[in-house]
């Protein structure tokens, strides 16, 4: 479901208003989105008065960009706008394919021989049939693609992408995700040596591309040259691998000597450009390396991983303030239980990661409505693609914990949590104790709560929570929130206000009794 998110600070109402759009648009909207959007527009113009290759490439080009980069800001943003900017465009751009392969393979053909070369007269015949029938599609296509819901869509989606701020950890995130695919698609071509192999990497390549090029401008300046000639190598890989297509079709109907020559031609150029693009490719100085070594590791790696996620609940309408508040309360809590060593699962990084991010995305189910919404955000958790070294299982884990932060407790039957194992529902059911107190302790979101500390004693656990106001509604309310961690804690939660001038407090112990 398409959801308007809080893109700006300022009211709706202002940004609803034609002026202020154009000023937002202006502003805020990085170059690729608006700026492509209304190139498709330009070269649709041009292309109906020549079609020649020039002006049908730079049209594809332009679709190709806006369909790109709708693919991956869907990774962070659901709108369906992106979806259906791509359906809107998809016949023209297939068309337009269709044609550009038969105008590169006519490029070729004329390179490779002279005007009065058999085999070339006989291609060019047959390219010209082929040509003619895909310029006719394409106009076709052309007519039918709807200009207006176009324009609709740029202004829409110009606001939409400010999700992915320019040279933020969430592009930073975006662009290492296209960076692991083309690595992996680079493995698997460089092994199998197939054709469609090399012809997915590049397309991988594209992507990377443009991604650096529209999100992160100032990274792109190092990568521009590696990316663009690598991008191109195996561009003229693919167009020689359309000519080899061809000239197998015709191969009955030429002298064996003139195939003999042009496909060993065709081999020994697609041998040099595989050659230069397998030097560029590998050691120290590799295209792969100069891009990995610009993008987060590490601490860094998981901080643009949590930022994704963060954004992806954003462009879903969560309230982002009220998230990480939330997020700070339930590490607060964790980082006490695990300071007394209550649990074991708390010294483990992975455990603290998963609370975080249920914490962040604990409300996004809010997007499908108000009632049963922490199963909806079960359910949209648990089907979202793992950030970079995420598993699916640590998004089924979040997910779990999302969907206990209120409503009924953890039961042996529930969906996802019956089929983990005893310990697995034992450490789960911890984190989700955690986030179901803080969230109860933040049930007015106001950010009155600002710090919490646990002290552990063998008759309670005491929290001291400041901004804390221990009132009967106050005391009421936490009493269902904070049952989970008794159960779990096999002993009572007491909840107080934290007290500076407090001389007694509880003694601290290093465990507790299971």
């Amino acid at each position: 479901m398409g959801v308007e998110s809080p893109l700006s600070m300022r009211p709706k109402s202002q940004l609803m208003n034609n002026g202020n759009n154009k000023a937002f648009i202006r502003k805020h909207s990085p170059r690729g989105v608006l700026r492509w959007m209304k190139r498709v527009l330009r070269e649709c113009d041009r292309v109906q008065l020549e079609w020649n290759e020039a002006a049908v490439h730079d049209l594809r080009v332009a679709l190709r960009r806006c369909r790109s980069m709708a693919d991956g800001i869907r990774r962070v943003d659901p709108d369906r706008a992106w979806l259906r900017m791509k359906r809107n465009a998809g016949k023209l751009f297939q068309s337009l394919g269709d044609l550009r392969d038969v105008q590169v393979i006519e490029s070729w053909t004329r390179k490779f021989a002279p005007a009065d070369n058999p085999l070339r007269q006989l291609l060019m015949q047959r390219l010209a049939v082929r040509k003619q029938l895909h310029r006719e599609e394409a106009k076709n296509a052309l007519e039918q693609f709807d200009r207006k819901k176009w324009r609709h869509l740029a202004v829409h989606l110009a606001k939409r992408v400010r999700v992915i701020p320019l040279d933020g950890l969430v592009a930073q995130h975006l662009a290492l995700e296209y960076w692991k695919d083309a690595h992996e698609l680079h493995m698997q071509a460089s092994h199998r040596r197939s054709r469609v192999a090399w012809h997915r990497l590049r397309i991988a390549l594209k992507r990377l591309r443009y991604c650096a090029e529209n999100f992160l401008p100032q990274r792109y300046e190092g990568w521009r040259w590696s990316l663009k000639r690598a991008q191109d190598l195996l561009g003229e890989l693919h167009d020689l691998d359309m000519l080899h297509r061809a000239l197998i079709s015709v191969r009955h109907q030429v002298a064996a000597k003139d195939f003999a020559h042009w496909k060993e031609k065709i081999a020994r150029e697609r041998t040099e450009r595989l050659d230069e693009y397998r030097r560029r490719a590998k050691g120290d100085e590799s295209i792969f390396n100069l891009c990995r070594s610009a993008l987060p590791h590490g601490a860094r790696e998981q901080s643009a991983a949590m930022a994704r996620l963060a954004a992806w609940a954003r462009s879903l309408g969560s309230d982002s303030r009220n998230s990480r508040h939330l997020a700070d309360l339930a590490l607060q809590l964790c980082d006490g239980l695990s300071a007394a060593n209550v649990h074991e699962f708390f010294c483990e990084a992975r455990g603290r990661r998963i609370l975080h991010a249920a914490a962040l995305l604990h409300d996004v189910g809010r997007s499908e409505g108000e009632k049963g919404r922490h199963k909806a955000s079960y359910r949209l958790i648990r089907d979202l693609p793992p950030p970079v070294g995420w598993s699916a299982d640590d998004m089924r884990w979040i997910a779990l914990v999302a969907r206990y932060h209120r409503g009924a407790e953890p039961r042996a039957n529930h969906e996802g949590f019956s089929s983990l194992g005893m310990l697995e529902q034992q450490n789960l059911l911890w984190l989700a104790a955690i986030l179901r107190l803080a969230d109860g302790l933040d049930g007015e979101r106001d950010g009155r709560i600002s710090r919490l500390t646990v002290q552990v004693a063998p008759e309670a656990l005491l929290i001291r929570a400041r901004g804390y106001v221990n009132d009967l509604f106050s005391a009421s309310h936490l009493a269902e929130r904070k049952h989970l961690l008794e159960t779990v804690a096999c002993r009572p939660v007491i909840v107080r206000a934290e007290d500076v001038q407090t001389a007694a407090v509880l003694p601290l112990r290093t465990s507790l009794a299971s």
